[in-house]
């Protein structure tokens, strides 16, 4: 039986709050399906090679990843106002995302239309998203008679 660990973290807020905002209406959850082994031999190393490519790298702080700095070039990403350098930014990270062997899945709720649509039942937004989002990795895993364990953000 292959070892497999999931990998899961957010986008958005789950709070039914400011829904007319397009960053507050969504929220997000995706989970990294990777087998232990393939991870520990590839991914951290290859990720590191490219942080320390495009950043200035303290191995005792290293860059971590997080959408809305990118996004809004805070931190470390403020290199990326130099147009040149955020397009090989995201050719690199677009490719080291298209060798990757796991399985993605991803599940986004649209929070107003949800709570428009079932107002006296609406549950948590995340609460939801991630039953949804495990119990699709349950069947996926069911189909190849794998397991995994855990790891959310």
């Amino acid at each position: 039986m292959e070892n497999y660990r999931l990998y899961i973290d957010e986008t958005g807020d789950h709070r039914y709050k400011q829904l007319d905002k397009l960053e507050s209406r969504y929220l997000g959850l995706t989970g990294v399906l990777i087998n232990k082994e393939y991870y520990n031999e590839t991914v951290p190393q290859t990720l590191e090679s490219l942080k320390k490519k495009f950043f200035k790298y303290d191995p005792d702080k290293p860059p971590i990843l997080v959408r809305s700095e990118i996004v809004y070039r805070k931190h470390a990403f403020g290199v990326f106002v130099n147009a040149e350098l955020n397009k090989k930014w995201e050719s690199a990270i677009l490719e080291l995302l298209k060798a990757l062997k796991a399985q993605i899945f991803t599940v986004v709720i649209d929070k107003k239309s949800h709570i428009e649509s079932f107002p006296l039942q609406t549950f948590d937004a995340y609460v939801y998203s991630l039953a949804v989002l495990l119990w699709r990795v349950r069947g996926y895993l069911n189909v190849h008679k794998w397991q995994a364990d855990i790891v959310a953000e």
